[in-house]
C-alpha cells in the first residue's frame, strides 16, 4: 500500500503540519484537521492527543472486563456487544467532556461506572 504526504493546518495554531496518509484512501477536511491536531505541538495538540491516550486506556479497561482476563480481576465478564457498544460510546463522550459521570447498573454482573476525572 502507498501514502503520501498531506500538509494540513492544525485548526487551533494554523500551524503547517504533514499528516501521512493511505494513497488509496479520501479523508474529508475534519478527519484532516483532527490527523493534525494529534500531530501538531501546540498546547490543543497536546491535549487533544493526552484524551485520545486516556480514551484508550479506558477502552483497554473495559476490554479486559469483557473478556476471561475480568475473571482474574473477581469480575463476571461483560459478554453483552451492546452493552460493551455503550459503554465504549460512553468512554468517548466522557474523555471529550460531553459526559461527566455515567453509572451503569448491569442485570447479573453489578455495576460500571465511567466518570471524567481529567482537569480542564
Amino acid at each position: 500500500m502507498s501514502e503520501r504526504i498531506q500538509p494540513t493546518a492544525c485548526p487551533y495554531c494554523g500551524q503547517l503540519v504533514t499528516v501521512v496518509i493511505p494513497d488509496d484512501e479520501k479523508y474529508s477536511e475534519a478527519d484532516l484537521n483532527r490527523m493534525a491536531t494529534l500531530e501538531c505541538s501546540c498546547p490543543a495538540g497536546r491535549q487533544q492527543r493526552a484524551i485520545r491516550d486516556q480514551i484508550e486506556e479506558a477502552k483497554k479497561n473495559l476490554f479486559m472486563l469483557s473478556s476471561d482476563g475480568a475473571q482474574n480481576m473477581g469480575f463476571e465478564p461483560i459478554g453483552d456487544s451492546a452493552v460493551i457498544e455503550m459503554l465504549e460510546k460512553t468512554i468517548e463522550l466522557a474523555g471529550y467532556g460531553k459526559v461527566l459521570d455515567a453509572t451503569f447498573k448491569l442485570s447479573g454482573l453489578g455495576t460500571v461506572k465511567v466518570k471524567r476525572t481529567s482537569k480542564e
